[in-house]
């Protein structure tokens, strides 16, 4: 089954503060209200096409994303699912997602989602630090976000947490710690979003006079694919890393600092298969002889997070290898799991690999 998901922004509504890394307008690339009528529109429009195209092969989701839903009023609340329970009850959609805050999530609030057919609810935990969440301004503590998570499941919730590596006042040892919290609480799955300085934000305040720094590219891909493999070894799905690039993200000094980049995903992702592969090679070079020839290959699909971002990863194992002659190359017979390490007599080691894109079908 693979899902498809229509995204409904809400910019800030609901919301009762201002983080210091918030720009809902910029991230999102909306700062209107939606109306009930915008809905009903871009469902019958979405529930539609999607039928058109992909016929019954496809689960179809509206998720409400962008603001705190639940710190809505209950009337506005009923509202905006209105449209989307309708097309839920006619069959026209599969489900609905939404996305709010910790401390708008107690017994009551939720049973009105439950009323209202939600069928997963992604938190926006940040942190389980508390000074980290007092720095960036969130306005909760870890303790509601545990509190949260617990009701949300004992009440038959999907469950989706929302964790952003580089906040002010992190470091290396609070990530780590947030990571282990979130694997105790077992959402279903989980997103990475590494802090980026936003222009107008009072992050970019804090980062004009020297009071914040934000993460390097390098160490941002090293803590998400750190977090990534704990997740995944815990059983727990990773199915975002990196702020989707919105055409206002995109615009010009619209991002000031920070790892922002279009394919940061794939970054991470081509760090985790490097470890995997590197793993592998030593394994396998031990007994090469004097066949000092490896032939490493992936799905054709999987080839370009192989490779890594203009053959990165090529280059890396070349430095750590240079007596090893190192191909790498597309076989489409091997399946989106696995990468195949081959030496010049036959002898070959297959690795199991998890990526963000053949993990999880859950695309926006």
């Amino acid at each position: 089954m693979r899902y498809k998901i229509l995204p409904i922004f809400i910019p800030h509504q609901g919301c009762p503060h201002q983080c210091v890394f918030c720009d809902q307008k910029t991230i999102t690339g909306s700062d209107s209200r939606v109306s009930v009528e915008e809905i009903t529109s871009k469902i019958e429009v979405f529930a539609t096409s999607q039928t058109d195209a992909c016929g019954g092969d496809i689960r179809k989701e509206v998720a409400f994303y962008g603001g705190s839903f639940t710190a809505l009023s209950h009337d506005m609340q009923r509202s905006l699912l209105e449209p989307a329970c309708y097309a839920l009850k006619k069959g026209y959609l599969n489900g609905i997602r939404l996305s709010t805050r910790p401390d708008y999530c107690d017994y009551k609030d939720i049973q009105l989602l439950k009323e209202n057919m939600v069928e997963t609810v992604e938190l926006g935990v940040q942190s389980m630090d508390t000074e980290v969440l007092r720095l960036s301004g969130r306005g909760h503590t870890p303790e509601e976000s545990i509190r949260a998570m617990n009701v949300l499941k004992s009440e038959g919730f999907i469950t989706g947490m929302q964790l952003m590596p580089g906040l002010p006042g992190e470091d290396h040892i609070s990530f780590n710690h947030t990571i282990r919290q979130a694997i105790k609480l077992k959402p279903d799955f989980v997103r990475l979003y590494p802090t980026v300085v936003i222009k107008g934000t009072k992050l970019e305040k804090l980062y004009a006079d020297g009071s914040y720094k934000p993460l390097s590219m390098e160490d941002a891909v090293h803590l998400c694919s750190e977090g990534t493999r704990l997740l995944r070894d815990s059983g727990i799905r990773v199915i975002r890393c990196g702020l989707q690039p919105s055409p206002s993200l995109r615009e010009k000094g619209s991002v000031c600092a920070g790892p922002f980049h279009p394919a940061f995903g794939e970054l991470v992702e081509s760090a985790i298969v490097f470890d995997l592969v590197n793993k592998g090679i030593k394994r396998l070079s031990a007994s090469l002889g004097i066949k000092r020839h490896l032939f490493i290959s992936s799905s054709p699909r999987l080839f370009s997070i192989l490779k890594g971002q203009k053959g990165e990863n090529l280059l890396r194992f070349g430095s750590i290898y240079p007596r090893l002659q190192i191909q790498l190359t597309p076989d489409p017979l091997l399946t989106d799991n696995f990468i195949r390490i081959k030496d010049g007599t036959g002898n070959h080691l297959d690795i199991k690999c998890r990526t963000f894109e053949n993990e999880t079908p859950l695309k926006s």
